[in-house]
């Protein structure tokens, strides 16, 4: 168990250290540069959606002096609207994604809050286990690895 400890005590280092990068010029940099990065990527999808968009107003105008038939407006009004269907669910997935990493790289993160919370006890309890440590794997009875809970919102100021 000195190990888990040990670990624990660890990651409360590098929490500390990451709090203190996020208040450093190099990380604001890095943010808007990401941040600029995912909104291209919006701009791009919210034009995507408006071209499928106007697909529209044309389609329906064949349709209206009846130069295409019912069956064909309808078929290719479907693949207009699945087309921004498609635009709209790749354009939610990057909010999401940019939604992700301000939270990543900010006190909400769950893996700052959860470390930096941490009181680290002399003797671990089986609580602590479950509140804190995801999974322990011990490696051909040599060394221990310890993965703690919400490490996958761990931010590593070093890199």
């Amino acid at each position: 168990m000195r190990k888990v400890i040990t670990s624990i005590k660890e990651e409360k280092i590098v929490c500390e250290e990451t709090i203190k990068y996020f208040k450093t010029s190099a990380c604001e940099q890095f943010i808007e540069q990401k941040r600029d990065e995912l909104y291209a990527s919006d701009v791009e999808a919210f034009k995507r959606i408006v071209a499928a968009e106007k697909g529209n107003i044309p389609l329906f105008q064949l349709y209206d002096i009846g130069e295409i038939s019912k069956e064909e407006y309808d078929k290719r009004h479907a693949r207009i609207l699945n087309d921004i269907k498609t635009e709209t669910e790749s354009l939610d997935r990057l909010i999401a994604q940019e939604d992700h990493f301000l939270k990543k790289y900010s006190m909400d993160n769950p893996w700052i809050q959860m470390v930096s919370d941490i009181k680290v006890p002399s003797v671990l309890t089986s609580a602590d286990v479950k509140q804190w440590i995801d999974r322990i794997v011990i490696h051909d009875y040599e060394s221990v690895e310890v993965m703690m809970k919400h490490y996958e919102w761990r931010v590593d100021p070093k890199k």
